[in-house]
């Protein structure tokens, strides 16, 4: 089978393109997100929160897992979330568990965080996997 010049040139253009808009793409999904974490402070040791979730957003690009949270107090935090799992529940990563109508709580200088939901405590520690044990 023999292709001519022109057959060939046309493909390289068409998957030139295709790789340049792939690249944009990308490169345009982490600028947004790299703006967007100016406005979410880390959730981190010395963060101290006790507020309900009035907006939740979970980052699918770029910093996938990166979890965004607008408080009911006007507080904003931000956090990778498949860092902190809990195998006692269902969703046992927090950026799957956690849902609007919560009410996250955590105090300076602890690692350990809570979500109350329906009048149930679940917990949950910053980086780390706990309760492997308990894995379904």
């Amino acid at each position: 089978m023999k292709f001519n010049k022109s057959f060939i040139l046309i493909i390289v253009v068409i998957w030139s393109i295709i790789i340049f808009f792939i690249v944009k793409t990308i490169k345009d999904d982490k600028e947004k997100t790299e703006a967007k974490i100016e406005f979410y402070p880390l959730f981190d040791k010395n963060t101290v929160v006790n507020s309900i979730v009035r907006n939740k957003e979970v980052e699918k690009g770029f910093y996938k897992g990166t979890v965004y949270l607008d408080l009911k107090d006007k507080t904003r935090i931000r956090f990778s979330g498949n860092l902190s799992v809990n195998y006692m529940y269902r969703s046992p990563c927090f950026d799957t568990f956690v849902q609007r109508g919560d009410l996250i709580s955590k105090t300076a200088g602890t690692d350990t965080f809570y979500v109350y939901r329906n009048n149930q405590e679940y917990y949950f520690v910053l980086g780390q996997t706990i309760n492997e044990d308990k894995r379904k």
